[in-house]
């Protein structure tokens, strides 16, 4: 039995609507599958700097464990921290850092060229960077997140930004407060402040907000800027912490 093929009139292709369906219906897809993987992307940048602010904190406590006291973050306290922790430096020391540098002069240590490299193990000259044998760094810095003041960015773009309320900044408390002006967070539950033993890390967070100006309430009374900071006290955002 022959069979035959089905005459011209029989075949039927694509009508110009259903090809304009199936492109929409496509570029709907593509849509969704692009925003899902943008947001995967940014809890992921999210989740890192959060583990790099934890890290952060772990090496300021294992600098405290080396040199007796959690560093400053201002001139206040400068000068007698340096007496603690170099009990017999004869050498001299650079100009106290502030709260945006702070973190990577005490951790660390000595800058030469782009990287820092810790302190001179020579008890007399700790700030010496031709020495061999050093002590730390306690943390290693991102070179590509620095800029000539020292002052470490949560991302490349802050960076080039070069813009101070946008880079990481550190506060110590003493005597179980911190300083007026230092712009660390008081408990808006308790009045009191967070960390009042220890310290706070602050970011701006990897969105490019800015570190918050006075002293701000947390959980409570947050404006809009401060809801994308990041800070060792959070495991995310100020915004994902509220209760």
């Amino acid at each position: 039995m022959l069979v035959t093929d089905p005459s011209p009139r029989d075949r039927r292709g694509f009508t110009l609507i259903e090809l304009l369906t199936v492109v929409v219906i496509i570029g709907l897809l593509a849509g969704l599958v692009t925003a899902a993987a943008i947001r995967v992307r940014w809890s992921v940048r999210k989740a890192a700097h959060a583990m790099e602010l934890k890290q952060l904190e772990m090496a300021l406590h294992a600098y405290k464990e080396q040199f007796g006291q959690f560093p400053p973050h201002s001139d206040d306290g400068f000068d007698a921290h340096i007496r603690k922790a170099f009990p017999r430096n004869a050498g001299g020391a650079p100009g106290a850092p502030g709260p945006a540098n702070a973190l990577t002069f005490w951790l660390g240590g000595v800058r030469q060229g782009g990287e820092y490299i810790g302190f001179s193990s020579n008890p007399t000259s700790p700030f010496d960077a031709t020495s061999t044998s050093r002590s730390g760094p306690f943390f290693e810095f991102d070179p590509d997140r620095l800029d000539g003041d020292g002052r470490y960015y949560p991302t490349v773009e802050a960076a080039q930004s070069g813009q101070p309320n946008q880079a990481i900044h550190y506060y110590r408390a003493q005597n179980g407060e911190y300083a007026a002006g230092s712009h660390a967070f008081q408990d808006s539950r308790t009045g009191g402040w967070i960390n009042p033993r220890s310290f706070q890390i602050l970011s701006p967070g990897i969105q490019g907000g800015i570190v918050a100006s006075g002293n701000p309430a947390f959980p409570g009374g947050l404006s809009e800027e401060h809801l994308e900071m990041m800070s060792n006290f959070t495991s995310g955002t100020m915004e994902d912490a509220l209760p």
